[in-house]
């Protein structure tokens, strides 16, 4: 065995720095065939949730693209009313469908959709779902607890939602022209939720 002294020691110590440098800057120089990304490298994809309700001829179903969001994005998910045969419902003048946003435990924060008194004429179709984006209608209470954050909620174009655990609901509610010809309470209330967790 070779003896080194302290400037061998240092000269070889050199050279395994500038080889751990160049490996690492070298993308896969020390990876086995087939070998995949390190794990503390991978990103995580939270799957989409989908969920549906039924009602006789009606199905209202509800996608969000995922489970788990930050608090900064914006959350992204459709509902879709769809029926069996041909049918006249009729409803608020604001559409057919709405969202409610629930938080689980925390400050209990409600934000539900409220309709619009008024009632118009819709033709269903097979085939022709009636589909809605995440949206908000409703309205709060300046004076009470927590009005500067409903305030801001409904103010967003889009749907953020603070840290913590949430359900948000796709609603459907109508009146099926073939039972009940006048615009009175609705004939038909389907309701799809689905919990998510907001992160920081």
């Amino acid at each position: 065995m070779r003896n080194l002294d302290d400037a061998g020691i240092v000269h070889m110590t050199m050279k395994m720095l500038a080889a751990a440098l160049l490996c690492a800057l070298v993308a896969g120089c020390a990876a086995e065939p087939g070998a995949g990304p390190s794990p503390s490298l991978a990103v995580a994809s939270p799957a989409a949730a989908q969920s549906e309700a039924t009602d006789g001829p009606f199905k209202l179903a509800f996608t969000l693209r995922a489970t788990s969001w930050s608090a900064s994005e914006a959350i992204e998910g459709t509902s879709s009313l769809s029926v069996a045969a041909p049918v006249e419902v009729g409803g608020s003048g604001d559409g057919l469908l709405g969202f409610n946003y629930d938080e689980i435990g925390g400050l209990g924060r409600h934000m539900d959709w409220a309709e619009t008194a008024d009632c118009r004429t819709y033709q269903l179709e097979p085939g022709q779902p009636t589909t809605s984006g995440l949206a908000k209608a409703g309205g709060y209470d300046a004076g009470a607890p927590g009005a500067d954050f409903y305030a801001s909620f409904f103010a967003d174009p889009v749907v953020h939602l603070p840290a913590g655990n949430w359900t948000i609901t796709a609603l459907a509610s109508f009146i099926d022209f073939s039972i009940d010809q006048g615009c009175h309470l609705p004939s038909h209330e389907l309701s799809v939720p689905i919990t998510i967790h907001i992160g920081p």
